[in-house]
């Protein structure tokens, strides 16, 4: 016999020759009782006996499963509560044990989602995507189609933050095409995709298409309240008219989605916003104006950023002293930089580009190599085909630069060839 609440008066009405009408007569509708035999409503106590004395039941016989269901209930709103506080490792322990044995009351999928986020906020990602997969598949198995662009969003997410750029984009499309056929009217979700593809896409240098899916997502979100995603969405743009050297584009988009943060308080992405006019200012040789918000940045993440963050800013100082052609204040920026993150970072790598050109500018061509070689191992590591290709682009521009004609082709070749598989795994 089943073990849930509803499953046994189930079992035992069947096995008294009963129907629901019967067993519920003058004391509910036959649809409450198939609501409780499916485990989707709760009887009452009074109710609880009146049924097991139909049923010539002892009401003990449902009692632990009532206390069961009750303790199941408390452990998920606790659950929720610690994810409302921030305590996502707390929240996972609760939802990992409800999961192991859930009562039919629970939703089995739901709490998977809600514990697979949990994991991608620990960075936990092989988990979440794990859990993700579970759940993708019984969404498609129940054509439940809203969950299923979910899943494929969230899926594109954990490949991002893993800077699997390539996967991410291929779940984020799997998300637009998914949601174009279940005709569903979900803007916000739309809007949330378009704006990934525009992130995705700018990152692996298409810019024609990122701006499309910019756009869209402006339009899917005009007019709407959710101002911290039109705040993403100007960000994105500031950062690919950036790219594209559309400078004064790029500074009035990055002006307005500071201004939008602030407005919000989202004072962490405001100065992620300022590290990027730097950049801008930087390029458009506006040296003292660059210095000024990278200073401004440097103060804001020590408030409320993290090492990491600090350590980008030192970087992009590297650049800017680089490019007002001052390399021994450059190399310093860089070595303050690399003590303040692990060896193997992202950050660490972009790091490395740097002192590969401070190395350039000096006409140290064995260091430049050596520079550029360790960030495209890097680089290689994590995937990030798109900057493995302009690092191997680079490297040939130094052999050049050295006379080793044939070293030179022989990067060219190998940078070729990448974005060649690279171009052909994202159209398979």
């Amino acid at each position: 016999m089943s073990s849930s609440l509803g499953s046994k008066i189930r079992d035992l009405r069947i096995e008294k020759g009963l129907t629901q009408g019967e067993l519920g007569e003058n004391l509910v509708t036959p649809s409450m009782i198939s609501q409780i035999e499916a485990d989707k409503a709760n009887p009452s106590q009074r109710l609880l006996r009146a049924l097991a004395e139909r049923l010539q039941t002892p009401v003990e016989f449902f009692m632990t499963d009532m206390h069961t269901k009750a303790e199941q209930t408390t452990a998920l709103k606790m659950a929720r509560n610690h994810i409302l506080e921030g305590e996502f490792q707390e929240a996972t322990v609760l939802l990992e044990e409800l999961l192991e044995s859930p009562a039919p009351h629970l939703q089995r999928m739901e709490m998977s989602m809600e514990l697979a986020n949990c994991y991608t906020t620990l960075k936990r990602y092989e988990r979440a995507q794990e859990l993700y997969d579970e759940v993708l598949l019984g969404a498609i198995r129940d054509d439940q189609r809203s969950l299923v662009v979910q899943c494929y969003n969230k899926l594109g997410d954990v490949q991002f933050k893993m800077q699997h750029f390539n996967l991410a984009k291929h779940y984020w499309n799997k998300a637009e095409n998914s949601l174009e056929q279940s005709r569903l009217s979900d803007q916000t979700l739309a809007a949330q995709i378009q704006l990934n593809l525009g992130i995705i896409n700018a990152r692996l240098n298409f810019f024609e298409e990122a701006l499309k899916h910019y756009a869209e997502a402006n339009t899917l979100l005009r007019g709407s309240l959710h101002m911290e995603r039109i705040g993403d969405v100007y960000h994105g743009l500031g950062r690919l008219y950036k790219e594209m050297g559309q400078y004064k584009l790029a500074a009035e988009y990055t002006h307005d989605a500071i201004t939008m943060f602030k407005s919000l308080n989202r004072l962490k992405q405001s100065f992620d916003v300022r590290l990027n006019l730097g950049n801008i200012r930087t390029l458009e040789g506006k040296f003292d104006d660059a210095m000024q918000l990278f200073q401004d940045c440097l103060e804001g993440y020590t408030l409320y950023g993290n090492q990491e963050s600090i350590a980008n800013v030192h970087c992009e100082i590297a650049r800017l002293m680089l490019a007002k052609k001052q390399p021994d204040d450059a190399k310093v920026a860089c070595e303050t930089a690399l003590r303040m993150v692990e060896p193997e970072t992202a950050v660490a790598a972009d790091t490395y580009v740097v002192l590969s050109n401070i190395a350039m500018q000096k006409r140290d061509f064995a260091d430049a190599r050596k520079w550029l070689q360790m960030a495209i191992e890097i680089f290689k590591e994590q995937e990030m085909t798109t900057l493995v290709v302009n690092c191997q682009s680079r490297l040939s521009e130094i052999y050049a630069a050295e006379g080793a004609k044939d070293e030179a082709l022989d990067a060219m070749t190998q940078a070729f060839d990448l974005l060649k598989a690279s171009i052909n795994e994202m159209t398979m």
